[in-house]
């Protein structure tokens, strides 16, 4: 694939991105990144939004996740607001794209198979969604492209150890891809060992400073409540051998032909990472149902380089056969229209949502009107940008206080989703819909508009107080 060829599909996926826009949220996780980037673009710690009747902070889900993540979308926020967002994630891949090619070119291998970062569904899709795992991507691209396309000294060791420790800025089992390289370089090269610790404590800096600021504790990690160990074998051996097999074709021929000290870093950082996942007790099923499949393969994305630079090092021989060299021409136009065809299926499934939000906006304009939300329901993401961008003079109130309200002066509207994708959520909407009942006893629901798509059902209430 030539370079003028990688440039094209680079300025392809972007401008298509431009003109297709994400208009949705599509992760849980994405509100907290994006509620925790609002706050830091006004330079918060938290973004407060009081409830109109009660007066009290409205629990929107804070991100209590490294703050990498978050302070790029606040970045992004003060220069072009939510779109901005969005962009930067897209801008990302790009990136780690054409470094990963560059570095192949330079290496003299074909630069085809970095084309596999697009190929990758979690990375595709998550490109175009609010989440550090693309960015992680970034940061294992941009090292192991200074780490395989530069010569060793003392600029090269400061740079490494400063992305590695960067790295954790965004999550902190990135820290697995690069303790085998950086063991390696420094027993190789002793003498700039110095140069890795001294740019790894550069590259930490950003997560210490952020964790202090944010959170009070400069060594602040989350506590996610899952547990690591042998019990989580059985379930997951099964899920990432699956993972790794159809995501990274030929792997487990690619992945174990220790021939060369970098085919045996790249290897050995590949199972080393994937081993310990498969000790991670996060069950993507239970907590998102079928969509728990996609959530679970997207903490394999930082290895894309890996197997990308292992497969051009070492291709199984067949690959080299007349009829794949004529199919790796093909795809780079497969890409091309991939990634068209994947824009403008986000920008159509978000419609639906932009259509909910627009029609709120439309109604609000009317001063007399509260929007009544209950934060654990999946409306809270449907409205997530619309709700933060006016959060200094959004009228929002939850449940809860409506139950207190004798007599009602503005008029109150209940925002709802019903979703039907997820049958592992089934008592989680139970339970909220008895606590609907009973808050909402004392009113009549008129319900003003609904707005579907194949997932969900958005729904407008107008709260009539009974006599």
């Amino acid at each position: 694939m030539s370079k003028p060829f990688t440039y094209l599909i680079s300025l392809v996926f972007v401008l298509s991105a431009l003109v297709f826009p994400n208009q949705s949220l599509y992760i849980g996780d994405e509100l907290s990144y994006l509620n925790r980037g609002f706050a830091i673009a006004q330079f918060e710690r938290e973004l407060n939004i009081r409830d109109h009747f009660s007066h009290e902070l409205i629990d929107l889900i804070p991100a209590d996740y490294p703050l990498g993540n978050s302070f790029f979308i606040a970045g992004s926020i003060l220069l072009g607001g939510v779109p901005a967002a969005h962009l930067c994630q897209v801008l990302a891949l790009v990136l780690a794209f054409l470094i990963t090619a560059a570095t192949l070119r330079k290496l003299g291998q074909g630069t085809s198979s970095a084309l596999l970062v697009f190929w990758y569904p979690a990375a595709l899709l998550l490109s175009r969604m609010l989440m550090s795992d693309v960015l992680s991507l970034l940061v294992v691209a941009a090292f192991f492209g200074v780490y395989f396309g530069w010569e060793n000294g003392k600029k090269q060791s400061t740079i490494l150890g400063f992305l590695a420790g960067f790295s954790l800025w965004f999550r902190e089992t990135n820290g697995l891809v690069f303790v085998i390289p950086l063991l390696y370089l420094g027993v190789k090269t002793p003498k700039y060992t110095l140069y890795l610790l001294m740019g790894g404590l550069w590259g930490l800096l950003p997560r210490l400073l952020s964790a202090e600021w944010i959170y009070g504790d400069w060594f602040f990690v989350k506590n996610p409540n899952i547990s690591f160990g042998w019990v989580h074998l059985p379930i997951n051996v099964p899920l990432y051998t699956l993972y790794v097999s159809l995501f990274f074709p030929f792997s487990f021929w690619v992945l174990f032909w220790f021939r060369t000290p970098m085919q045996q870093v790249l290897h050995a950082s590949f199972w080393l990472f994937v081993g310990v996942y498969v000790l991670y007790g996060y069950n993507g099923l239970k907590e998102s149902g079928y969509k728990g499949l996609f959530l679970s393969s997207r903490f394999l994305i930082p290895l894309l380089p890996l197997y990308i630079y292992a497969l051009a090092a070492s291709p199984p021989a067949f690959l080299q056969q007349k009829t794949w060299v004529r199919l790796s021409r093909v795809l780079p136009y497969a890409t091309l229209v991939l990634l068209l065809v994947f824009n403008y299926g986000i920008y159509r499934l978000g419609l639906p949502a932009q259509t909910f939000r627009n029609f709120l906006q439309q109604q609000m304009q009317d001063e007399d009107k509260v929007l009544i939300v209950d934060p654990k329901n999946e409306i809270v993401e449907v409205l997530a940008p619309f709700i933060l961008e006016r959060a200094s003079s959004i009228r929002l109130s939850t449940l809860e206080s409506v139950r207190g309200i004798p007599r009602p002066q503005e008029e109150m509207l209940y925002l709802k989703v019903s979703r039907r994708d997820n049958p592992y959520q089934v008592r989680k909407y139970q339970n909220l819909a008895q606590k609907e009942n009973q808050v909402l006893r004392g009113y009549t629901l008129q319900r003003i508009k609904v707005v579907e798509d194949f997932s969900q059902k958005m729904e407008v209430f107008q709260l009539l107080k009974n006599e």
